[in-house]
């Protein structure tokens, strides 16, 4: 055997070189085991054990862990739903107006992204913060027209008068 550094011929059973002091690692034969090819049954065969396994797996009880994620993911589901539904009104608000000799009363009702009026307009509206966006016929005319909401949605201010919710 010799030095891999130097070459030096070196005598068996030495750990390092007496020329250069390199450490002599021990020269090992690697032998490579080839398997013969797997048939496509027995490959069949060791899918079917995996499937079979997995399967068996799969139909176990389910966990505590298992649960409360299951219970965690279906809770911020909700929330995000929540958060995210469409802001809609609905039932009907009411305005007075009294006229010399009347007293004239415009209704709206809401349903939906729906409204109509009590004249027999219709259309859709979207709310925006407190701006409540209505796009359809009112008093007959098609127009775009946006009404201040309050807070509490139980009225609106459209061009300067106020219709408020009526008790149902």
């Amino acid at each position: 055997m010799k030095c891999t550094n130097c070459g030096q011929e070196l005598n068996p059973g030495q750990k390092f070189c007496p020329n250069c002091g390199q450490s002599v690692q021990p020269q090992v034969k690697k032998t490579v085991k080839s398997e013969p090819p797997k048939s496509a049954s027995t490959v069949k065969d060791e899918w079917d054990r995996a499937a079979k396994s997995t399967w068996d797996k799969i139909k176990e009880k389910p966990s505590l862990q298992w649960i409360i994620g299951l219970f965690a993911f279906i809770v911020i589901v909700g929330v995000v739903i929540f958060m995210f539904k469409p802001e809609q009104l609905n039932g009907s608000y009411s305005h007075s107006t009294n006229l010399i000799v009347t007293n004239v009363k415009e209704k709206v009702m809401f349903k939906g992204n729906k409204f109509t009026d009590n004249q027999g307009d219709e259309g859709t509206y979207k709310i925006d913060g407190d701006q409540l966006k209505l796009d359809g016929k009112i008093n007959g005319k098609k127009t775009k027209a946006v009404a201040t909401l309050s807070k509490d949605r139980k009225s609106f201010d459209l061009s300067g008068e106020k219709f408020t919710k009526d008790d149902e």
